[in-house]
């Protein structure tokens, strides 16, 4: 009995008591790092010393528990300090490794193979199961190098140096496991889709944001003889005719006669942006009992006679996209015949009708529903039952009414806020809602934004949104609020974005505020906000901040909020402040867009704003500055000189806009700046705020001559001196204004003649000299 137990122990530890990984295994690893990868920033305990002696600890390497044979490798971009050398693999390092099922060496900057050292000699790896060599410089030969790899069920050979017409059927011919196969970024021929065919297990195939190029004519049959497939992307190339399933390519034809229709076993369909025609009641899909997925946004879309739908579809949808239609019909019939609906997207397609209570009753699961931008219009009601799993709701742009009742019942937002506490997005901007916002219990706990902006919602900001504890983004603007700022809202500190602009809001910003360190946007423009500026000595990180047109006013002290290295934009307008524009300005490094216009300042024009290299748009006017205009503005980026680029603040993006993912939309909130060229005042935003550069500094009491240097800022598009006391004369460097619009110097004490040189200002619309002594 005794020798039966000791033998027991045996084969147990023989089995179970393995220490460690083979030191066969390990002095290949050793080797491999030695003789590859070699990059003293990686792979920083594979060494040769008694504290590291498992390599199944290593970084990257996976063993199999049992055996502690090494089964998998995960080696990707371990080549980055070596990554502008290419390199050449010895795939003969990796033979010891009989048990490997998973290998990846993808981001290596590897060009191939040593002499004897190809992926051929790894066809004794009979387990290896998934290769990825993606983002790495292989070229055709690859193919030839893995034909003894017959056990691989996914291989990854994206973003290479792959072209032409490969015939991967000769070459690949034993690839019968195969199941997943990625070549995107691949400049490959058409003809690539036909040898494909022979890889008959085939269950994902992404041969995406390409060059294939090639008309497509018999070569599609041979993916329909994929009776396995599942997904299929072949996004961004240049593929012309008819074929399923294709992501930004330029097709065209009518889905209805394509051979997707009989792909049996896909699960998920991506048709997107294309110029296929697609029914709106899919009936076409209505025998593929396995989809699950269909995204057909920005097609052409139609809508067929109400007879020819009348059948029900086999498949039962987690997720629909068909956005982009602009059909101007109801909601297609298919849609009351879904239940498992997880993700709904029919935005921008001008649908009529009433929000779909329906589609929330019978889809329990629904987490993301979209229907931005349609024409969906009467009162905004949501079903009694709770729906738990709701997250995101987007439905800006669209006609719902009415108002909004305090009381918990059946419209929202009380019962919403009772039913759908798990709601992280929120986005009813641009409607016709109107009515007090919350009642005092607010259960959105979860919320990360809301979207409320330009309706018509009136009373107090209210208190229980400082319930919200995860929230991120407050949008309130154009509205009917009136009241005092809650200072609980400081009290958020996930909070990056307020912007309340065009309301009632009155009294002073919140000294609380001054907590939110991940603070990026605060607008509360065109308010009744009074007071002077919080002083903080908070490190946020604000970047954008919006007070104009309030009743605020004081010094411009330092300790303010956005006394901050990460300001881009700065406007102060229209209002009370008063002392000098502050010497600590040369600290915002960053900024971009200074407008200060309609206040009460006085002082010089401090040449500290010279030192702030990306400054582009500079309003001063309307002040009581006096001095001389700097001479040193040519430092900043009004002049394109090349350097400006390159200037000594750190990589920051500077036209942050506010922009995430709504399920498959985007939501943006763009900032406007206003700013007057051309005798009128025009807001700017996006790409024309992004080409504006300017200086206004109008309507003060500058003296002095016009500095000559002004002659560089060869960017400008806008120039205002007027209403000052400028002598001397125009300079004739203003011919170097080749971008100018519009050039303002009147009301002035210049005198001289006007340079003939500026009829060469072919941009030039207004240029006004009036009032001068002038020849």
């Amino acid at each position: 009995m005794m020798l039966v137990f000791f033998l027991l122990t045996i084969i147990l530890e023989g089995c179970w008591g393995t220490e460690g990984c083979l030191e066969q295994e390990r002095s290949a690893l050793l080797r491999l790092k030695h003789d590859f990868f070699n990059d003293p920033f990686n792979l920083e305990n594979w060494v040769d010393d008694e504290n590291h002696s498992d390599c199944c600890k290593w970084e990257g390497v996976e063993c199999n528990t049992s055996t502690g044979r090494v089964k998998a490798l995960y080696l990707s971009s371990k080549r980055q300090f070596l990554y502008s050398t290419a390199g050449q693999l010895n795939a003969s390092l990796l033979t010891p490794f009989q048990q490997l099922e998973t290998l990846h060496l993808d981001s290596n900057n590897i060009a191939g193979f040593v002499e004897n050292g190809g992926l051929e000699r790894l066809s004794g790896l009979s387990k290896l199961k998934l290769l990825n060599l993606g983002r790495n410089l292989f070229n055709n030969s690859i193919f030839s190098s893995l034909a003894g790899l017959s056990s691989l069920r996914t291989l990854s050979l994206g973003y290479n140096r792959l072209k032409g017409s490969i015939d991967v059927k000769e070459t690949l011919d034993n690839f019968t496991n195969l199941e997943d196969l990625t070549l995107d970024y691949s400049s490959l021929h058409i003809s690539i889709l036909k040898s494909i065919a022979a890889f008959t297990s085939l269950k994902r195939l992404s041969i995406q944001n390409g060059r294939v190029d090639g008309a497509l004519g018999d070569d599609e049959e041979g993916l329909c003889r994929l009776g396995h497939l599942q997904e299929l992307h072949m996004g961004g190339n240049d593929l012309r005719g008819t074929l399923p399933c294709l992501y930004l390519n330029q097709l065209t034809g009518n889905i209805s006669s394509s051979p997707l229709i009989h792909l049996t076993s896909i699960e998920r369909l991506f048709l997107s942006y294309n110029q296929f025609q697609i029914p709106f009641s899919l009936e076409p899909f209505f025998n593929l009992s396995k989809l699950k997925v269909f995204s057909g946004e920005f097609n052409e879309i139609y809508v067929e006679p109400e007879s020819s739908h009348s059948t029900t579809p086999k498949f039962q949808l987690e997720s629909v996209s068909l956005s982009g239609s602009d059909i101007h019909a109801t909601f297609p019939k298919f849609l009351y015949n879904q239940h498992d609906l997880e993700l709904v997207d029919f935005s921008d397609s001008n649908l009529k009708g009433e929000f779909p209570n329906w589609l929330l009753k019978n889809n329990p699961n629904l987490s993301t529903l979209v229907l931005r931008n349609n024409s969906l219009s009467g009162p905004f009601q949501t079903p009694i039952q709770p729906h738990w799993h709701l997250d995101a709701l987007h439905v800006s742009k669209n006609f719902f009414q009415g108002n909004i009742p305090l009381e918990i019942g059946v419209y929202f937002p009380s019962h919403l806020a009772m039913g759908c506490f798990n709601l992280e997005y929120l986005v009813l901007s641009e409607n016709s809602l109107h009515g007090q916002l919350f009642s005092k219990k607010n259960y959105l706990r979860k919320l990360a934004r809301l979207h409320l902006d330009a309706n018509y919602f009136t009373g107090e900001i209210p208190k229980s949104l400082s319930n919200c504890s995860r929230l991120e983004g407050l949008y309130m603007s154009d509205n009917n609020l009136y009241g005092n700022i809650p200072a609980r809202l400081g009290n958020l500190s996930s909070l990056n974005d307020i912007m309340m602009a065009s309301n009632h809001l009155q009294g002073p910003i919140p000294l609380e505020f001054c907590q939110l360190n991940y603070l990026e946007i605060l607008d509360l423009s065109e308010n009744n906000i009074s007071g002077s500026l919080p002083s903080c000595s908070s490190h946020s990180t604000i970047q954008q901040v919006h007070l104009s047109k309030n009743m605020l006013y004081g010094p411009l002290k330092y300790g303010t909020f956005f006394n901050r290295s990460s300001i881009v934009t700065l406007d102060l307008s229209y209002n009370s402040f008063s002392g000098n524009i502050p010497y600590w300005i040369e600290r915002l490094i960053r900024l971009r867009y200074l407008i200060l216009a309609n206040n009460n300042l006085e002082g010089e024009v401090p040449n500290q704003l010279c030192g702030l290299k990306q400054l582009r748009l500079i309003d001063l006017s309307n002040n009581n500055l006096f001095g001389q205009i700097p001479g040193c503005l040519d430092n900043t980026s009004l002049h394109n000189n090349g350097d400006n680029v390159g200037s000594s603040a750190p990589t920051f993006n500077p036209n942050r806009r506010t922009t995430y993912f709504v399920g498959p939309s985007i939501l943006e909130k763009e900032e406007s700046i206003m700013f007057t060229t051309k005798e009128i005042s025009f807001s700017y935003k996006g790409k024309p705020l992004n080409k504006m550069y300017g200086v206004d500094l109008s309507c003060n009491k500058l003296t002095g001559e016009i500095p000559p240097q002004i002659g560089k800022l060869t960017n400008i598009r806008a120039l205002n001196f007027s209403h000052n006391n400028l002598t001397g004369v125009i300079p004739v460097s203003f011919s170097n204004l080749n971008q100018v619009e519009s050039l303002d110097v009147s009301h002035n004490n210049l005198n001289g003649k006007i340079p003939p040189q500026l009829v060469e200002l072919n941009a030039l619309v207004v240029f006004s000299v009036a009032h001068n002594n002038l020849s």
